[in-house]
């Protein structure tokens, strides 16, 4: 155990992507990290010392992946990638300019308070992203209970999971949440920026 604790999660949103910087919208499709990106995960890393991160994990879209690689060798850690943290699946808007969406308003202004809202053909209910995402994390937990692990995940994914504590407020790159898991459910911790 760290300080007498159970471990904790420490799970941010990647470093700023070209898509980011460009408005498009990403969903489970990738770009690569703009150098601010990369910056951004390089300062997290630093937070993630004060933490005593002894693992780092990512979704497996590149966009994490590079930030938790660019933490883990500043950290000196492996880092690997794990299923059920990407990014919400917009179905036929990815890969679109957020602008020209039509209906994309409506639809973020509406997802976090009706769980079951479709935003697109083939896209992810918040529900849905909200059952693997708690899957991935719980099951993490239990597989390291005591070890404080850095997840880097994705903005709109980590908005979904904190409906789950009356949250729903969009964080910037790197910003994240802190959790824990006891008796196979997740705990609020609070925000880490």
């Amino acid at each position: 155990m760290v300080n007498g604790m159970k471990g904790r999660l420490y799970v941010c949103r990647h470093g700023q992507s070209e898509w980011n910087l460009q408005g498009k919208l990403q969903g489970q499709l990738d770009s690569d990290l703009t150098q601010l990106g990369r910056l951004q995960a390089q300062q997290l890393s630093d937070k993630a010392r004060h933490w005593q991160v002894t693992k780092v994990v990512s979704s497996v879209l590149g966009r994490a992946s590079h930030s938790a690689k660019i933490c883990a060798d500043l950290l000196q850690l492996n880092c690997h990638s794990v299923e059920g943290l990407e990014e919400r699946h917009f179905g036929d808007w990815q890969g679109q300019w957020v602008k020209q969406v039509s209906g994309f308003n409506a639809f973020k202004q509406h997802c976090y308070q009706q769980l079951d809202l479709v935003p697109a053909i083939s896209g992810e209910s918040s529900a849905e992203v909200i059952a693997r995402m708690k899957r991935a994390l719980i099951s993490l937990a239990t597989q390291n209970p005591n070890s404080n692990t850095l997840v880097i995940s994705h903005g709109d994914a980590l908005s979904c999971l904190m409906t789950q504590w009356g949250q729903s407020m969009a964080l910037d790159n790197t910003q994240g949440i802190q959790l824990s898991v006891e008796n196979n459910r997740l705990h609020w911790g609070g925000f880490i920026d």
